[in-house]
């Protein structure tokens, strides 16, 4: 098992895609391994008038803002077979619905209630799911994956 400092998650991120609102994926659980806690980057904007009448600017061209919510979660399977088969049914998943709503939730009570939570229109801006390996695996086996994903996100209207 290599030497990698993790940390437990204090936040979740759920993602319900437009084109399949009933499936909701949990891709960071409450207190799942990552890398480092979600990341917001980017900046504000407010709305500015429609030049283009395209609908992708009612999302994507918000006054030049670009907000971007970076994370990521290891997730251990029982075997390798078991990795391979999540890792390629999360990637096909997400390339296939790519546009949805981000739910963000924190500062969770005792009871495992978040104090915190926020409903995101959110644009997929990269997704990797990654075969665990000797090197990177937090586990003494390798059977796992490392979803590394980013956001474009604004408020809903």
């Amino acid at each position: 098992m290599p030497d990698i400092e993790l940390q437990c998650s204090a936040y979740r991120v759920r993602f319900t895609p437009t084109n399949d609102p009933e499936t909701t994926v949990e891709l960071l659980p409450l207190g799942a391994l990552c890398d480092s806690q979600p990341e917001k980057s980017g900046q504000y904007a407010t709305q500015a008038d429609n030049t283009i009448g395209a609908a992708w600017q009612r999302h994507h061209s918000r006054g030049n803002a670009s907000l971007i919510l970076r994370a990521d979660a290891y997730r251990w399977t029982p075997s390798h077979y078991h990795a391979q088969k999540l890792r390629e049914e999360m990637e096909f998943y997400m390339w296939e619905h790519p546009e949805g709503v981000l739910d963000y939730a924190t500062a969770f009570d005792e009871n495992m209630h978040p104090i915190f939570t926020k409903k995101l229109h959110a644009t997929l801006a990269d997704f990797r799911a990654l075969l665990l390996t000797d090197d990177t695996s937090p586990w003494p086996n390798a059977q796992g994956v490392h979803f590394v994903f980013s956001f474009q996100i604004s408020p809903i209207e």
